[in-house]
Order: C-alpha cells, then sequence, then structure tokens
C-alpha cells in the first residue's frame, strides 16, 4: 500500500521537505515576536492540514493560536463588513481585516483536521479543545456560537468516522448548558435534511445532549464561556 504521502501535490511534498520542526518553530517565534514577521502566518497556516505530517500540524497550530489569542475578541466580525467606503484607505483596518480572513481560515483548517480521517487521535483532542478555546472567548468573550456551529454542521455532515470527536465533545464539553442548548438548536434544524446521509452520527449527537428541560435547582448549570448569557 503507498503511503499518504504519495498522493501529496508536488509542491506540497517539495514544501514539507523543505521546513524542518525546528523552521516551523523559529518562524513560530518570529510571528508572535513583531508584526514585521506577520508573513510567516500564512505559510504556518498551511501546514494546519490533515495532509501535513502531525507533528509539523501541532507546531504550526500551537504558535498561531497563541498568535491569535490575544487578537480575536477584537477582530472586526468579518472580513467582508470592515471593508466599507473609506475604510481602505486606513492601513490598520486593511491589516486587522486581514488578520480576521487569516483567523477564518484558521477555524476552517482545525475543523477539516478534527473530522478528518487522516489525522491522529492525538492531534483531533488539540484541535478540538483549540476550537472550544477560541468558541469560548470570540466576541469580547462571550459565546461564539458561529465557530460552534460551523464545528457542529461539520460533524453531521462528514462523510468519514466521526465517533472519537463526538466522544470527546461530550465527555468534556456537553456538561455546560451554554453547550448543551446551541447543540440542541443546531440538531433540531439540521436533523430533516441530514437524516439520509448520517443518521448513526445524528442519534449519537442527540442522545448525548441532555434536555435543558431536565434541569432543576440542585443541576449544574455551568457556562462555557462563563459570561452568565
Amino acid at each position: 500500500m503507498a503511503s499518504s504521502t504519495s498522493v501529496l501535490p508536488k509542491t506540497r511534498k517539495k514544501r514539507d521537505n523543505k521546513y524542518k520542526l525546528k523552521d516551523l518553530k523559529a518562524l513560530g517565534h518570529q510571528l508572535l515576536s513583531s508584526r514585521a514577521h506577520v508573513n510567516n502566518l500564512p505559510l504556518l497556516l498551511s501546514f494546519v492540514s490533515p495532509a501535513s505530517p502531525p507533528p509539523h500540524a501541532l507546531e504550526s497550530l500551537l504558535s498561531l493560536q497563541s498568535f491569535f489569542t490575544p487578537l480575536v475578541p477584537d477582530l472586526p466580525p468579518s472580513a467582508a463588513s470592515s471593508l466599507g467606503a473609506g475604510a481602505q484607505a486606513d492601513p490598520e483596518v486593511i491589516y486587522r481585516t486581514w488578520l480576521r480572513s487569516k483567523f477564518d481560515e484558521f477555524v476552517r483548517s482545525l475543523i477539516e483536521v478534527a473530522v478528518s480521517a487522516q489525522a491522529e487521535e492525538t492531534l483531533k483532542e488539540i484541535v478540538l479543545d483549540a476550537i472550544m478555546e477560541f468558541v469560548k472567548m470570540g466576541k469580547g468573550g462571550r459565546f461564539q456560537s458561529a465557530i460552534y456551529h460551523q464545528l457542529l454542521h461539520s460533524i453531521v455532515y462528514s462523510s468519514t468516522e466521526v465517533e472519537f470527536l463526538l466522544e470527546l465533545l461530550s465527555s468534556k464539553y456537553l456538561k455546560y448548558i451554554d453547550i448543551r442548548s446551541v447543540a440542541d438548536g443546531e440538531d433540531g434544524r439540521d436533523l430533516k435534511a441530514s437524516i439520509k446521509r448520517s443518521i448513526s452520527t445524528i442519534h449519537y449527537i442527540i442522545s448525548h445532549v441532555p434536555s435543558l428541560n431536565s434541569l432543576d435547582e440542585k443541576s449544574d448549570c455551568e457556562m462555557w464561556s462563563g459570561s452568565g448569557n
């Protein structure tokens, strides 16, 4: 059987061979040290992929997570909405809009790794934790439901086995009331549309989401975002 790298595009194989793990660490340190090295961001982002060697994907993920963590609450809501009339003349607006587009790409890449059949389980757990941290800290510390909806949508419509990811989500996060409520609403809307494609997956999700109606005064009503919203 051919190795997984044999099916990679030639450009990706050349790139992976060019950059060693120590090179990615250096690129990450540079990115975190100065805005002058912000062009390292797209390169590191290209390694957050199911096709990348796991150590390379992990090293890039950690650097990008450290870079975006302090920036996320203050990023514009979307790249498109930030480039209104007159905004294009402001270099800082252009820069932050570009950062927003790269953050959105980072989130999409993380979700792609999370639901991929190629990614190792250890990496998937780290990726899920990173996604959920961004869910918690988005919108100025309030629950970032848009990112969570992206994750749930990718799980529900995944064409690959996602049981491990679902078990992680259930065991680590569905105890929080805000995550329960968003998951319950998402699955309810998607049930009819996706039942023919992934009925076993949807059944697993729904069966592991405790009902909000079952809560009583003694129930643990922790909020994942901690905001009380």
